[in-house]
Formats: C-alpha cells, sequence, structure tokens
C-alpha cells in the first residue's frame, strides 16, 4: 500500500520537472527569436562582426586572446 500511496507524489514531481523544462525551453526560443530580430536590423559590416564573435565563443577563443581575435 505504502508504494501505491507514492506513486502519485511520483508522478507530480515528474510533471513538475517536465513543465520547468518546457519553459526553460521557451524562454530559450523566445531569446534566439530576438536575437534573431535584432541581428536582422543591425548593419551587414555589424552582423559578420557579430557572427565572428558568436563563432568564437562557440569554439571558446575570447577577445583578449591575440592569436583568436587575428583569426577574426
Amino acid at each position: 500500500m505504502v508504494q501505491l500511496q507514492d506513486v502519485p507524489k511520483g508522478i507530480s514531481v515528474i510533471s513538475e520537472a517536465t513543465e520547468r523544462e518546457r519553459e526553460r525551453e521557451l524562454e530559450r526560443e523566445a531569446q534566439l527569436v530576438e536575437e534573431s530580430i535584432m541581428y536582422t536590423r543591425l548593419p551587414k559590416s555589424k552582423q559578420l562582426k557579430l557572427l565572428c564573435l558568436k563563432i568564437g565563443d562557440n569554439y571558446g577563443l575570447n577577445k583578449d586572446d591575440k592569436w583568436s581575435m587575428k583569426m577574426l
């Protein structure tokens, strides 16, 4: 009987975790949409610079690294 009583609690915890994950996913999607809109409003030269900086971030490069800045 104890196990049967614990089942609804476990389901509740799982559904709450799933809901939080969905909220995080929607937040990330909203951020991507916002970034995309802002990106399209930038002049082409700024778009290219921003793209290069994002690529550098993805590869762990930073603006203080002289080698990485030469590559960008």
